[in-house]
């Protein structure tokens, strides 16, 4: 039934599950025995690859009279979807991809193509990590060029990534990644099962992500790192982490997080073993002679005055 349905009834139903966007526009080509309709949000959808990747492909074909084509075969995108039902299809929009519906002539009720505007800030130097020695660049609020990011660092086929989609209302784009045979199965399988666990309306930023995944409701020592930059992240997945990509947050998860790795930068990886090891021992020493080195001398002048010289 659902397939059956005639372009001007999805139509229909696209504008009334769109009530009230003005954003939402339906494009529509007539070619006078085809008539095409394009759905899409303004803005959100590029224009661009809209009429690079459909418009222009599709009209060339029927101009040439090449009827036998299929349609999906015209679409020169690489990442098309043939959808069966219509609530696939508003899945489709509001992820920011075009729906090509009409006379087709396949057995489908639409098709997605990937035309989601990516465009943003360019990868930079993140403020809080400013390193001497090391690459000069972070992660981005694109969740799909953090990932590239981090592949560009480890050219391997042992760099698994599984993704999740969180939050019933914002259906925020959620990435697992890891070192096959580095990355323990445990540590994997309790990760994905914490994200797929959470139930909850928005994900807008990757701390809401640890606050679900961090052990316990409220640790006193946090459970999960973060960071900014792919080249720290690389290195803590090559040291058995997982790490976590939340699309719209320039902050990338990594998990365990250990309390020594408060003493750690990431300059450390570009130096010899021997000089990293000692500058941390140094930090180690510098942070217990400050906890403990003041609250010390207060005890003791408090209830051991005869102790400390007569100076102090």
């Amino acid at each position: 039934y659902v397939l059956m349905m005639d372009a001007e009834k999805i139509k229909g139903e696209f504008f009334t599950v769109f009530a009230d966007m003005s954003d939402f526009a339906v494009r529509e080509l007539d070619f006078g025995e085809t008539k095409l309709y394009i759905a899409y949000f303004v803005g959100f959808s590029s224009r661009e690859y809209m009429n690079k990747y459909m418009i222009e492909p599709i009209s060339r074909a029927i101009a040439a009279k090449e009827a036998d084509v299929p349609l999906s075969a015209l679409i020169t995108n690489i990442k098309i979807e043939k959808l069966s039902d219509f609530p696939s299809a508003v899945d489709a929009v509001l992820a920011g991809n075009a729906v090509l519906f009409g006379d087709l002539g396949e057995d489908t009720l639409g098709i997605s193509v990937f035309t989601k505007n990516d465009t943003g800030r360019s990868t930079e130097e993140p403020d809080t990590e400013n390193v001497i020695r090391g690459p000069h660049e972070g992660f981005t609020e694109s969740g799909e060029n953090n990932v590239v990011l981090v592949r560009r660092r480890l050219h391997s086929a042992r760099l698994k990534r599984l993704s999740f989609t969180v939050g019933t209302v914002s259906k925020t784009d959620v990435s697992v990644l890891y070192m096959e045979g580095i990355a323990k199965k445990e540590l994997v399988s309790l990760v994905c099962k914490r994200i797929s666990e959470i139930r909850t309306d928005a994900i807008l930023d990757s701390g809401y992500v640890e606050i679900y995944i961090q052990d316990g409701k409220t640790p006193f020592y946090p459970t999960v790192g973060n960071s900014e930059r792919p080249d720290k992240v690389a290195a803590k997945l090559m040291e058995g982490r997982v790490a976590i990509v939340v699309d719209g947050s320039p902050v990338v998860l990594t998990a365990p997080y250990l309390f020594c790795e408060a003493f750690q930068v990431t300059e450390d990886y570009a130096k010899s073993p021997w000089y990293a090891t000692f500058i941390r021992l140094l930090r180690f020493v510098s942070y217990a002679v400050a906890l403990y080195l003041p609250a010390l001398f207060v005890a003791l002048f408090v209830r051991h005055k005869d102790i400390l010289p007569e100076y102090l």
